[in-house]
């Protein structure tokens, strides 16, 4: 194909997409930086994993390796994109032709925006051989079947009494809802990139749906969606980051964490790339229901963790690890923010003497001014457009980034301020890392922690209050040095539970003998919108659910049906129910 030319504004908007999108190294120079077709097979990842094999390309300097990563691409990723570049197209890019690569870009954001729209569109899932088979075994059920979501709790009493026959047929159905449910698997990432599609297309418009929520929530229901509230607001895959100045014990606090062996050297940037561990939630119920269904799997409460490489100061600016580092810290839901608050010679400190007010100040301050970066790049297309089309979407989007920056430049943290849900709705487009949810980790030598007897903690006690103002910031102190010393510890525990609750997260349980699964929601999500943890389809098909909390669920362990109720669309999930969701799906 012939790449087309690019009018001025075109190139604009495609600087301001490729910015949006975390990347493994900086965006000086795009004619440059992305010659070797490496940061382009990034970007296909960042929308489209299940096209492309990110290990199939690798950073390269002379012209026949980046010449070998294009024609990759062009054979095994453009090709699906309904696309390819020619040999000319090829070697004006590898040779960092002016504008070329930018050319390209607007091609393959097009290309992605169309390949993911028809696919969300598209009611067909791609089944492999073995699939179809079982979809056609299927087809024996009505175009309106009814799910019931895990085993009926009836069902595991019921089935002990079953004979040799009825065990071989349980036997075939769950394989074949196994099959169904990689299938569900399947239609759910397909439906989650077209809702990121669709975030990316409409950057300064504010969710119609959630106002269509409101509006229900406001004839009766508990109004979740209503509530102010940054970050990502469905509960799948969340992470927390530990981030902090080099050298203060943050890849020791992780391995405490996570029980993994990463480098945790004397040397700044010993943790490269983000170490990832996803980390078991303690939970003595789920354990409990656990030992009496002893079911054939079992799925515990998790969290993702991320250890992140330490920070200098200058980042914002490309020093040390630069906007690397701060592209990785982009990327999670909350921060761990370690704190340096021991003495001990051997261990170096990339600002010379130690200092934790001045360690906590050069990290907010850093995390504020790439705020600020990000804010400015966007603005005035915001303005513009603003002014342009005198939408109030528009209009709130500017004055929120107005607010957001006047703040930002007096050293405010902006999740702490006060803000209303349509200046939320505006600024969780922008992803801003001031909008995060931080506890601090203060790590204390091993005899100041056992004396309770730090010099830094009025110090740092009063920076963190001043820090969060009005709101109380959540601190926990600890010794890494006296943790590594022992076998169970009830303060990493502290932790863990601290980052699950940090992200405002709970669950809930299905149980039977198949599989136990814990599932994590945010607090106060409705009934159906739990059930979309399980399968997005199940929230529109939401019929009812049959719930149980854990507590009243002990107490009558024998005789529990009688205390089982049947909850609607306004019931909010609490912490701890054992739900059995029952949807109704329209099958195509």
């Amino acid at each position: 194909m012939q790449v087309p030319q690019i009018s001025e504004e075109e190139l604009n908007s495609v600087y301001n997409w490729v910015d949006e999108i975390p990347l493994s190294r900086p965006k000086k120079n795009i004619s440059r930086d992305f010659a070797d077709g490496v940061l382009i097979a990034e970007i296909v990842n960042h929308f489209l994993p299940q096209l492309i094999e990110l290990h199939n390309y690798s950073a390269a300097n002379s012209l026949s390796k980046k010449k070998y990563n294009w024609e990759t691409l062009n054979f095994k990723v453009f090709k699906k994109l309904g696309f390819q570049l020619s040999k000319q197209d090829i070697e004006q890019v590898i040779n960092a032709q002016p504008e070329y690569v930018e050319r390209i870009i607007k091609v393959i954001q097009n290309r992605i925006e169309n390949y993911r729209q028809r696919k969300g569109h598209d009611n067909n899932i791609y089944y492999n051989n073995s699939q179809i088979h079982q979809k056609s075994q299927q087809q024996q059920f009505n175009q309106s079947a009814q799910f019931q979501q895990g085993q009926d709790m009836n069902n595991y009493f019921q089935q002990n009494q079953q004979g040799q026959g009825d065990m071989i047929q349980q036997q075939q159905m769950q394989q074949n809802m196994q099959a169904m449910q990689e299938i569900i698997r399947e239609k759910d990432q397909d439906i989650n990139e077209l809702r990121e599609t669709v975030e990316l297309n409409n950057q300064i418009s504010l969710n119609f749906g959630a106002k269509k929520k409101a509006k229900t929530a406001q004839k009766g229901q508990q109004a979740a969606e209503e509530q102010v509230f940054f970050g990502r607001r469905g509960a799948s895959n969340l992470k927390m980051g530990i981030v902090g100045m080099a050298n203060v014990g943050k890849s020791t606090t992780f391995n405490l964490i996570s029980k993994q062996t990463v480098p945790a050297e004397n040397f700044p940037f010993c943790t490269i790339d983000p170490n990832i561990a996803v980390i078991q939630i303690p939970d003595k119920r789920f354990d409990k229901l656990v030992e009496i269904y002893d079911p054939v799997k079992v799925s515990p409460p998790t969290l993702q963790l991320i250890d992140i490489a330490g920070l200098v100061k200058g980042a914002s600016e490309g020093e040390g690890l630069g906007n690397e580092f701060l592209t990785h810290i982009k990327q999670v839901d909350g921060i761990f923010q370690v704190v340096r608050a021991f003495e001990k010679d051997d261990i170096l400190h990339t600002e010379g003497e130690m200092d934790p007010i001045r360690d906590m100040q050069i990290i907010r301050d850093e995390l504020i001014l790439k705020d600020i970066q990000m804010i400015e790049s966007q603005m005035k297309e915001v303005q513009k457009k603003a002014e342009k089309s005198k939408q109030p979407d528009a209009i709130h989007a500017f004055e929120a980034m107005k607010k957001s920056l006047q703040l930002l430049n007096e050293r405010k943290w902006l999740r702490f301020q006060k803000w209303n849900q349509l200046e939320v709705n505006a600024l969780n487009r922008l992803h801003l890392l001031s909008t995060k949810p931080v506890t601090f980790l203060v790590n204390q030598s091993k005899q100041d922690y056992q004396e309770n007897n730090c010099k830094f903690d009025k110090d740092i006690e009063q920076w963190i209050k001043e820090f969060g103002g009005e709101k109380e910031c959540q601190v926990i102190k600890y010794s890494a040095e006296l943790e590594k010393t022992l076998e169970n510890s009830n303060k990493m525990e502290e932790i863990i539970l601290n980052g699950y609750k940090l992200l405002n997260l709970i669950h809930y349980f299905t149980v039977g003998k198949d599989e136990c699964k814990s599932w994590s929601v945010r607090n106060g999500s409705t009934a159906p919108q739990s059930a979309a943890q399980i399968h997005t389809d199940f929230e529109k098909g939401f019929v009812q659910a049959s719930v149980i909390n854990y507590d009243e669920y002990i107490k009558n362990t024998e005789k529990y049906q009688s205390k089982v109720r049947k909850e609607g669309k306004q019931y909010i999930v609490q912490d701890g129910d054992i739900i059995n969701f029952t949807c109704t799906i329209n099958k195509s």
